[in-house]
């Protein structure tokens, strides 16, 4: 169980990365002049910026969880 919630984890911070470095590799082109679509730059900053509204959602619930362990008494 522990090695399947590890694997999630993984997977979701590297599809984290993998989205964040889409957007930022398309507004370094569109910056400096390339042809880079607006409208697949902003839906690239948007689904960026969605995923980590995410990663930090599922990040508070788990210090949420956490904290409610440690106030448990045994």
């Amino acid at each position: 169980m522990k090695g399947d919630f590890m694997e999630v984890v993984r997977t979701g911070a590297a599809a984290l990365t993998q989205q964040t470095d889409k957007a930022s590799e398309l507004l370094s082109a569109y910056a400096v002049g390339e042809d880079v679509a607006p409208h697949e730059l902003v839906m690239a900053m948007e689904q960026a910026k969605l995923s980590m509204q995410l990663a930090l959602e599922v990040r508070n619930k788990l210090v949420d969880a956490y904290q409610e362990l440690t106030r448990l008494q045994i």
